[in-house]
């Protein structure tokens, strides 16, 4: 928990360098065509635009006002939120203009960057697009406050996927049009993140279930449950793949010819936990859940979306590195010992490079609930 509760602290400490990126295009029907006039004056640079005519100086000025009126917002929640505070805000207008200043000159650069590479405004650039405030924003703050470069390297990822996700929940949710919520570049994933989607809803509310369950009625309760829910399960694959009727809802997670035909995912899940429940204490096993649930479910999705570097039989770095960051992320709702936790995560996205049909749906979660007790009492 202690990661999880890191990662909010970091999130605290950059949200005026949040507000002043969003306060440009939010507050642009309010200015004159003075304040509307580009920053770069129309000059070019090696014959591109230095900044393009939509980084204005109105929007320069609201972003960095955003960001102190942020910052002095945090100062007066002080006294509530001092426990995930990590620096005084005392000094709100130091901060504010700090983290201000330096999202937007962070997104000048990236302008001015993505002119020069021939890149139009509007067309994707990843990962600087998303982070491009968040890294000026760290370098102005330095001077009053460094996070320390492992928490840096913390804020980027947490960012980023803080960043996609919030343009697939505005997609999710229709808001706005779909061309505005999520731009071309989130396509690819976007489709690969809704066939995940009842991997991802099934195992959340599985995972709610067996919370309440255990912490209300015992492992036995738990036990129990997993076992009714294997009867079910496979009473609905008989009526699904041997009498060919259609279940409601699902066949949301089965998507492939081989899900659709043979045993459900859900079915080889329950029987890989009741196989891990056996040896491997509750924690240990719900954190595998995990790293297959959100980890697995990551690797497709952002392999998908933005996968270049090919690895194995169509896995790729990206999807990799995806799945070893969100294995962390939720399997730190478990494990607190992060060393632990980094190593279950890697033979986690080990396993899933190199896994090819197996169901993986059952061999994750077991093979890394096992290895995790092999390994806990040994070496951590």
């Amino acid at each position: 928990m202690s990661f999880l509760f890191l990662a909010l602290q970091l999130i605290y400490l950059l949200i005026p360098a949040a507000v002043a990126n969003m306060c440009p295009p939010m507050t642009k029907p309010l200015f004159s065509k003075v304040a509307l006039s580009p920053i770069d004056g129309g000059l070019k640079f090696r014959h591109r635009p230095v900044l393009g005519s939509h980084k204005t100086w109105g929007g320069t000025l609201a972003g960095i006002l955003g960001g102190m009126l942020a910052a002095y917002i945090q100062h007066l929640l002080s006294p509530n939120f001092a426990v995930i505070e990590l620096i005084d805000y005392s000094d709100w207008a130091i901060i504010g203009l700090l983290l201000g200043a330096g999202a937007i000159i962070g997104d000048l650069v990236k302008s001015f960057l993505k002119r020069q590479f021939n890149i139009k405004p509007g067309q994707p650039w990843v990962p600087f697009d998303e982070l491009g405030f968040i890294i000026g924003a760290l370098i102005f703050l330095t001077p009053y406050y460094f996070a320390g470069w492992v928490n840096t390297i913390l804020i980027l990822v947490v960012a980023f996927v803080l960043y996609i996700m919030i343009n697939l929940a505005g997609y999710y949710l229709h808001i706005g049009k779909r061309n505005e919520s999520v731009t071309l570049k989130y396509q690819g994933l976007t489709e690969e993140f809704f066939k995940k989607e009842g991997r991802l809803v099934a195992g959340t509310l599985f995972i709610i279930a067996a919370l309440f369950v255990k912490n209300s009625y015992g492992l036995k309760a738990f036990s129990n449950m997993l076992y009714y829910l294997l009867f079910v399960d496979l009473l609905i694959d008989y009526l699904r793949a041997g009498l060919k009727m259609k279940i409601p809802l699902y066949s949301r997670w089965g998507k492939t010819s081989f899900e659709q035909e043979s045993i459900h995912p859900v079915t080889f899940c329950l029987l890989g936990l009741i196989l891990a429940a056996q040896f491997v204490r509750f924690d240990l096993v719900m954190a595998a859940l995990c790293m297959f649930i959100y980890g697995g479910s990551a690797a497709a999705i952002f392999g998908k979306g933005f996968g270049k570097l090919k690895l194995f039989r169509g896995k790729t770095m990206e999807g990799s590195v995806a799945m070893l960051v969100f294995s962390i992320l939720t399997g730190a709702f478990f494990i607190s010992n992060i060393s632990f936790l980094f190593v279950l995560a890697l033979f986690a996205t080990i396993i899933e490079i190199f896994l090819l049909r197996l169901p993986d749906a059952m061999i994750i979660p077991l093979a890394v609930a096992l290895f995790g007790h092999l390994i806990e009492g040994r070496l951590f």
